[in-house]
């Protein structure tokens, strides 16, 4: 199959601006699939019996992108993308820039930024506990992981966007947005 022949929708934005909230809705509404950027990390942490935390995230990633470049994601994740059988994949939580222009090169892209406020995204952190530390995690702490490599460029990254949402209220306005949005022709 030609990568071209599949459209990509990748999400980018803070933590827990709502990517994988917008992506999973996306995929289900468009009968396509999504897949997090940090599958491939994940499936890692998991076989070296690691704990799957943000910081561990975090010093995986940076030691791969030390060891194979700032886009060592897109081979692995375009393997999975080519053997997926729907046309459509949604992509959340790319890290650099070279990553979103590697896809764009290989694939039919759009790309999607997310904003919401720090608080609204500590909440959220908070209540949907997806790493191990999420839970415990204080206001302090989320507030100094912006500073940390993987987060501190993401908002350089809209100048990509095809389509920016400002999700600061309720998942039903963040879906009505969503089905105002026309991804390809």
């Amino acid at each position: 199959m030609n990568l071209k022949n599949k459209k990509i929708i990748i999400i980018i934005g803070e933590v827990a601006s709502g990517k994988g909230t917008t992506g999973k809705y996306i995929a289900k509404r468009y009968n396509g699939s999504f897949y997090p950027s940090s599958v491939i990390l994940k499936q890692i942490l998991e076989k070296l019996e690691q704990t799957v935390n943000r910081d561990n995230y975090i010093n995986l990633s940076t030691f791969l992108r030390t060891q194979f470049g700032d886009d060592y994601l897109v081979k692995p994740l375009s393997i999975i993308f080519k053997n997926d059988e729907n046309n459509l994949i949604v992509l959340d939580g790319l890290r650099k820039e070279k990553e979103i222009l590697s896809f764009k090169k290989l694939f039919d892209v759009k790309v999607i930024y997310i904003e919401s406020s720090l608080e609204i995204r500590y909440k959220r952190l908070k209540a949907r506990a997806e790493k191990a530390d999420d839970a415990i995690k204080t206001f302090k702490e989320f507030k100094a992981d912006h500073a940390k490599d993987t987060e501190k460029n993401i908002l350089k990254f809209k100048k990509y966007a095809d389509f920016t949402i400002i999700n600061e209220s309720d998942i039903v306005n963040l879906h009505k947005e969503l089905n105002n949005i026309q991804f390809f022709n």
